[in-house]
């Protein structure tokens, strides 16, 4: 299995304040609320371009979540970043 540390969706981890080193963030599952929308009928749909993604981040006030990781969390959805396919 491919890992974070090696996807170009990973934001590597920044030494900031409350920060747990090593703990990266994943762009690659978004917020809930922004991949979907009502229907005509009242039903939650995803939105054409997120249909295909097999995970999302939601928080009690759908503002703001985020799925953070360690380098070597495993994903299916892993894409490789570029410099490393060229090297």
């Amino acid at each position: 299995m491919k890992h974070c540390k090696t996807c170009t969706y990973w934001i590597k981890p920044d030494s900031g304040y409350g920060e747990i080193p090593g703990v990266g963030e994943c762009k690659r599952v978004v917020l809930f609320w922004d991949a979907t929308e009502w229907d005509d009928d009242g039903i939650r749909t995803l939105i054409p371009e997120y249909v295909g993604r097999l995970a999302f981040v939601q928080d009690g006030s759908d503002y703001h979540a985020e799925l953070r990781t360690m380098p070597d969390f495993g994903c299916v959805q892993h894409e490789p970043i570029e410099s490393l396919i060229e090297e």
